[in-house]
């Protein structure tokens, strides 16, 4: 895992709606990043103050991997 600290910090309700490669619910943002998706892979995220966040450089690595999975 890398360092989330010293990458571009944002919520999984921005995650979602600007950063995945269609818009998508916060929701499937949460889900990725508790349950996964169905390969396996989980987005990457800490808490801060209760809050989970993640980073645009996450939700990248964690498109790239959904995508080397399915084919």
């Amino acid at each position: 895992m890398k360092n989330l600290l010293t990458e571009t910090v944002i919520s999984l309700s921005e995650a979602a709606r600007e950063h995945y490669p269609r818009k998508c619910s916060p929701s499937t943002a949460y889900r990725h990043a508790t349950r996964g998706d169905r390969y396996g892979n989980r987005l990457e995220t800490l808490v801060v103050g209760g809050k989970r966040l993640t980073t645009v450089e996450a939700v990248h690595r964690f498109v790239l991997a959904g995508t080397a999975s399915a084919n």
